[in-house]
């Protein structure tokens, strides 16, 4: 199962904070996978790059 976050850190207040993905097993998967500000791929974005074949 992915786990998202988000990078409140580096963003500024009413900015596009970055979200994140990690997979099991501490592996990095897609990212930036979208911004707080630009949410429509990112439920696409994701399903295709962990969705398995």
């Amino acid at each position: 199962m992915a786990t998202y976050s988000i990078d409140s850190y580096s963003s500024t207040v009413g900015g596009a904070a970055t979200f994140h993905q990690a997979l099991p097993g501490g592996k990095s998967g897609l990212n930036p996978v979208g911004t707080t500000q630009n949410t429509n791929e990112i439920g696409k974005k994701t399903f295709l790059h962990t969705a398995k074949k």
